[in-house]
């Protein structure tokens, strides 16, 4: 009799044990949204942004988040970071008309993919569950012709402006060096398919000029603007179409410009 009661009593103490232990056990680590989970084609400005179901360990590994390309090539000028339960990967931004020279080409298909397990470089939690297995989030990019091609996502919606000296004092370059104008925005290449008009000091016509993107950032772009050898002052009339990010146009006191180059 004793001996059954003992046998019950152990019994009795050890499911609450039992239980104890399958609930201190997490769950394994879970994927529950990423921005292109809509299927529409995302914009080459896009911030992608994948979400878990509880916070990240950080560091992230490099090696364990990458975008590839449609011949599985990984995607250059993408950078990434780790903010809570996010992975946020920022494409760099194009250069040229057809919007082309970023991360993202237009009308592309890519593939973020997320390692998990039994890769060491799997995605972390802060509970130390990992990610139970490789991921693939495919995407597709907007075409050339969409308006939304670049969004200006991630953009605030100030207006593009041209950095220039305070009370608009005329812009100085040094003999031999080339004219670089710096925007406070990203610039849509695709309104710098028309040339800049050049008048020189004592011309009357302008002289069109080549415009061409050497940096171009969500926080800031840097223009070179394609003149020949000259000594004096002049007036550069930039294209009227020029737009920043989103379609936030250039102000026109900022188009004309008075450049100054002492020989």
């Amino acid at each position: 009799m004793v001996r059954h009661l003992t046998v019950r009593l152990w019994i009795l103490l050890c499911l609450p044990l039992a239980a104890c232990t399958q609930e201190a056990i997490p769950e394994p680590l879970m994927i529950v949204s990423w921005s292109g989970q809509d299927g529409k084609p995302v914009a080459l400005d896009q911030v992608l942004k994948v979400e878990f179901d509880r916070s990240l360990a950080q560091p992230l590994r490099g090696s364990a988040v990458e975008l590839l390309d449609e011949g599985e090539h990984p995607v250059d000028g993408v950078s990434i970071s780790v903010v809570g339960r996010w992975i946020y990967l920022s494409p760099s931004l194009p250069l040229h008309s057809d919007l082309t020279g970023g991360s993202l080409a237009p009308g592309a298909t890519y593939a973020m993919r997320i390692y998990g397990l039994p890769w060491l470089r799997a995605v972390t939690a802060e509970d130390g569950q990992r990610l139970p297995q490789d991921v693939a989030l495919r995407f597709v990019t907007a075409s050339v012709e969409s308006p939304g091609a670049l969004a200006g996502r991630g953009v605030d919606s100030s207006t593009l402006q041209l950095k220039a000296p305070s009370g608009r004092e005329p812009l100085a370059f040094p003999e031999g060096a080339p004219v670089l104008l710096e925007f406070t925005r990203g610039l849509d290449p695709r309104s710098l398919t028309e040339p800049a008009l050049w008048r020189l000091q004592g011309q009357g016509e302008g002289v069109p000029v080549q415009l061409q993107l050497r940096q171009n950032r969500f926080d800031g772009a840097v223009l070179e603007v394609g003149l020949d050898s000259w000594v004096g002052w002049g007036v550069l009339e930039l294209p009227e179409g020029m737009e920043g990010l989103g379609g936030w146009p250039l102000p026109q006191g900022d188009r004309l410009l008075r450049l100054v180059r002492r020989g």
